[in-house]
């Protein structure tokens, strides 16, 4: 079983129609039993976005419930907030990186796991390659 982290763009692309590309739903048909991981702040970011589609009602209450269940079928792996030190460990990787503080924990969580990391953000994901970091790159054409 491979593991893989994944940032808030990569699900939103899985669980709302307008974010979805090619490459999205074909990382999801070929995922298998892999396990996928996020730093706590996945959830925060994630539900974020999706209250920011309610409220503009590009997303209906019903959808944002049933996204919401979709969201729980991922099992995506949410990791524990890490204690204050490691946050300030994160924020020194993240000067050094060029990465945001949150961005840094995605890259962080992938580095410590072996993981590639998946995601539709492409500043993101070209410091991550230059940091060596494995990545798998879901834009493309939107389906």
């Amino acid at each position: 079983m491979r593991e893989f982290v994944v940032d808030a763009s990569a699900a939103l692309a899985w669980l709302v129609q307008t974010q979805a590309t090619s490459r999205s739903a074909a990382f999801l048909a070929e995922r298998d039993q892999d396990r996928l991981l996020a730093p706590y702040i996945f959830s925060w970011e994630v539900g974020n976005v999706l209250l920011s589609l309610h409220r503009r009602r590009a997303l209906s209450t019903g959808a944002h419930g049933a996204v919401l269940v979709e969201l729980a079928a991922l099992e995506v792996d949410v990791q524990p907030a890490p204690p204050r030190r490691d946050v300030e460990d994160l924020a020194a990787f993240a000067r050094v990186s060029r990465f945001s503080l949150f961005d840094a924990a995605y890259v962080k969580l992938a580095i410590e796991r072996g993981a590639e990391l998946v995601s539709r953000d492409a500043e993101m994901l070209a410091i991550a390659t230059e940091q060596g970091v494995p990545c798998i790159d879901l834009r493309g054409p939107v389906t």
